[in-house]
């Protein structure tokens, strides 16, 4: 699967991503690998999602400004930002992460194919969060994760 570097150039402290579905959390410019589909969407709003290699550091320096200026005022918007969940250390998202942001059965099945989990057998009707914990389980039974 192709990711791609995003950065979230919104206003708020954390934003998460319910635009493509992918649901992961982004802090202001501060780039995060997401699938290529995903990220395909997301960047069709360019006012809050860039690629990483298009954020000018002219951009960055009103955002820390804007920093600034909300600290002077105490409206410290790292208090919402310490308590975001975590990300793995690496930034990638997890396999779970992953198959939450599948959000139709189409790319679901599209994904699994294209990613190697086609021997994970699916019951006809089963739900889709039935077929994530199955991918997930045959992950850590078959490929260590």
């Amino acid at each position: 699967m192709s990711y791609l570097s995003v950065v979230y150039i919104g206003s708020k402290a954390v934003k998460r991503d319910t635009v493509s579905g992918s649901g992961l959390l982004f802090k202001p410019f501060e780039p995060k690998q997401v699938p290529l589909a995903n990220a395909e969407v997301l960047l069709r709003f360019p006012d809050v999602w860039l690629k990483e290699n298009e954020v000018s550091d002219e951009l960055k320096a009103e955002y820390q400004q804007l920093k600034v200026s909300e600290s002077a005022v105490g409206n410290e918007p790292k208090e919402a930002v310490s308590q975001a969940p975590v990300d793995n250390e690496d930034n990638e998202p997890t396999l779970s992460e992953v198959l939450e942001g599948l959000k139709t059965n189409a790319a679901f099945d599209a994904w699994v194919q294209d990613n190697g989990f086609g021997d994970v057998q699916f019951e006809e009707g089963e739900k889709l969060s039935e077929r994530r914990k199955k991918v997930l389980v045959y992950a850590k039974e078959h490929l260590g994760g």
